[in-house]
């Protein structure tokens, strides 16, 4: 984790906090942690973390410097996998909405009678940013710019190889797919289907956290039924809205079909929606 901060900053110039706060410690004082694996089979698997002990983590992490790790350059175990080649993809339905949900009771019922009803406004999986994969487009070369970033999860001796490597499986899945989709071994289809279907446009982080695609309606019913349990003291949230679906992967063995997928809002939906929420919790002058 160390290793991680010191990346992000000198490497993205992307300022990263990073830290480790026991579970116990968090249990001490009341604040609860229940973990579990989403686990789409063959090893491709998301966590999912509920309680208050998650944000309560993040906030003892940013408040109080025993709990942070100090940046230091090193290796990135487990990094390699990442690829960054897709283009922003456009919605389907409307528009892309990022939802920040943080329940004031993490383990009532409240949270889950007010998912129920953001169902009957529309389905997330009819709202699924990706769809069921079928509009997604493989790009033959990718931007120089996403190919750079790729290849800083590597040493620097090793970038060209990484880049080369990039560029050559980006062609041929482009290629194949321009090619009616099934050859050298390789099916598009499948493949596109997969992606959408290891997206984490829904999971949990303490609360739920959604990323949807959502007509114009839908999204004035959603943020209506939100404000609602929030004026009711259920819970807190945050909002952003985005023209496009940006993706980061993880790819493990492409060959072996192990890679799952990580969507946000274009322009940072996540961390606008955030920005929002914590507005909310700052004290009243």
């Amino acid at each position: 984790m160390a290793a991680l901060g010191w990346w992000s900053t000198h490497e993205l110039d992307i300022p990263l906090r990073v830290g480790m706060v026991p579970v116990a410690a968090l249990h001490r004082q009341g604040h609860v942690v229940l973990a579990a694996l989403h686990d789409f089979g063959n090893t491709n698997v998301f966590g999912q973390f509920l309680g208050g002990g998650v944000p309560m983590a993040e906030h003892w992490m940013k408040a109080d410097a025993q709990w942070r790790i100090t940046p230091q350059e090193g290796d990135l175990p487990g990094l390699e996998g990442l690829s960054c080649r897709w283009e922003p993809i456009p919605p389907r339905r409307g528009h892309i909405l990022c939802i920040i949900i943080d329940p004031v009771d993490p383990l009532g019922d409240a949270v889950r009678r007010l998912l129920h009803r953001l169902e009957q406004v529309v389905t997330t999986e009819r709202a699924a940013p990706l769809g069921d994969g079928g509009d997604l487009r493989p790009v033959v070369v990718p931007r120089a710019r996403l190919l750079g970033m790729e290849a800083k999860v590597v040493a620097r001796g090793r970038r060209l190889l990484r880049v080369g490597r990039a560029v050559v499986g980006s062609v041929l899945l482009g290629l194949v797919h321009r090619l009616g989709g099934k050859a050298l071994g390789l099916d598009v289809g499948f493949y596109r289907r997969k992606v959408a279907e290891r997206s984490d446009y829904r999971k949990l982080a303490g609360g739920p956290r959604l990323v949807l695609d959502v007509t114009a309606g839908e999204d004035a019913a959603i943020e209506a039924l939100l404000a609602e349990a929030e004026a009711a003291g259920q819970i807190r949230f945050g909002l952003a809205r985005s023209t496009a679906t940006t993706m980061t992967c993880m790819v493990g063995d492409f060959s072996a079909d192990r890679h799952v997928h990580f969507v946000d809002g274009d322009g940072l939906g996540y961390w606008r929606a955030s920005v929002m929420l914590k507005e909310k919790l700052k004290p009243a002058p």
